[in-house]
């Protein structure tokens, strides 16, 4: 018998692990694609997961201009007036 299966008891314990993994690991990718798409770094999601910190960093994520939205503001020739 693997020990996977020895340690947690029984092949539906197995199930709901990896069940209760993916359901956690879900939105983390989701947040992270959100992340990279605004222009910040992906790991940001990371904060999401902490409670009390995923609030100010919805507040500030919502609320800040975004590095994408920077670099619309641009012109195309470079210059900024």
């Amino acid at each position: 018998m693997p020990f996977y299966i020895a340690m947690l008891g029984s092949p539906i314990e197995l199930a709901l692990v990896v069940g209760a993994l993916s359901v956690m690991v879900a939105p983390l990718l989701c947040f992270g694609s959100i992340f990279r798409k605004a222009g910040y770094n992906s790991w940001l999601a990371l904060l999401m997961v902490i409670p009390g910190v995923n609030f100010v960093m919805f507040l500030w994520f919502a609320f800040s201009t975004w590095p994408s939205e920077r670099e619309s503001a641009i012109p195309e020739n470079g210059s900024a007036g």
